[in-house]
C-alpha cells in the first residue's frame, strides 16, 4: 500500500487490521473481505453465464451484497471455480464473510451455487 509517500507491505491479517479497521460501512466491509479473503464479488451473473454450458445449483442466484448484523458485516462473496484445471464441470460456490468493525475476518461454510463446463489449465 502507497500511504505518506512510501510504499507499505501489509503481510498479515494483524497489519491490515492495524491499517483500516475500524470497519464503518458496508463499502468499507466488501472491500475489506476481498482483500482479506482470495474470494470475489461476482455482479450480473446470467449475462454472464448466457450461452455458456452451464446448471444452476440452487433456485437462484444472488450478486454479490453486504448486509449489516449484529456481528458485523456479512459479505456475499464467491470462491474460485473448483477443480482450478482440467476438462469437465467446475463449480463455483458462494462464500458468506462476517467481517467485525474491529477488522476480525470469519468464513462461512462454502455452497455451491451453479457449475459450468470447461476446460481450463
Amino acid at each position: 500500500m502507497f500511504k505518506d509517500n512510501a510504499f507499505h507491505l501489509l503481510s498479515t491479517s494483524d497489519n491490515l487490521r492495524a491499517t483500516f479497521a475500524p470497519i464503518e460501512s458496508t463499502e468499507e466491509a466488501l472491500s475489506y473481505a476481498l482483500v482479506a479473503t482470495d474470494l470475489m464479488a461476482l455482479y450480473d451473473l446470467p449475462s454472464k453465464l448466457k450461452g455458456r454450458p452451464y446448471a444452476y445449483l440452487v433456485n437462484e442466484l444472488e450478486e454479490t451484497h453486504v448486509e449489516y448484523a449484529p456481528e458485523g458485516y456479512v459479505v456475499h462473496l464467491y470462491a474460485h471455480p473448483e477443480p482450478g484445471c482440467g476438462c469437465g464441470f467446475h463449480v463455483t460456490a458462494a462464500v458468506d464473510v462476517i467481517v467485525t468493525e474491529a477488522g476480525a475476518v470469519k468464513e462461512l461454510e462454502p455452497k455451491p451455487q451453479f457449475q459450468l463446463g470447461l476446460c481450463a489449465d
